[in-house]
């Protein structure tokens, strides 16, 4: 169902584990992201590339912190995001970080962007990437 995980979800809960789903169409970011989040400690990741794949994931299993690009294939991330503010049983509560290369002002014009716990804007920095998450999974 994803194209990479981490830990399997068996593994994530018995481990304590927070779980984080990345939804990123990019390789390369998708590379960045495993690599800066497995340097954090107790973090599990789900990456994805397709919205179709993230809102499965969203509906069916519960998550910590979810990462969404806003521009992905088959559903965007702002739809994601609105969703799992709306509907999600599971994770309505839980924080969401929206990222894209749009200008903040082009941005927050974005039906449902509102709805995000934080913004990051691409091209990003690691430090950033990595104090936003961290704050997110502590909050």
């Amino acid at each position: 169902m994803t194209r990479h995980e981490s830990m399997n979800s068996f593994a994530a809960q018995v481990n304590g584990a927070r779980r984080v789903l990345i939804a990123e169409d990019d390789p390369v970011s998708q590379a960045i992201f495993e690599d800066v989040l497995h340097a954090m400690p107790d973090v599990a990741t789900d990456i994805v590339g397709d919205g179709r794949e993230a809102l499965a994931l969203c509906i069916s299993e519960e998550f910590d912190l979810f990462i969404f690009d806003l521009n992905l294939p088959s559903v965007k991330g702002s739809k994601l995001l609105s969703y799992i503010r709306t509907s999600s049983r599971l994770n309505r509560e839980k924080p969401v970080l929206l990222m894209s290369a749009l200008p903040e002002g082009e941005l927050m014009k974005v039906k449902g962007a509102a709805l995000a716990s934080a913004i990051l804007h691409k091209p990003f920095n690691i430090t950033e990437l990595t104090q936003i998450v961290s704050d997110l999974l502590e909050a």
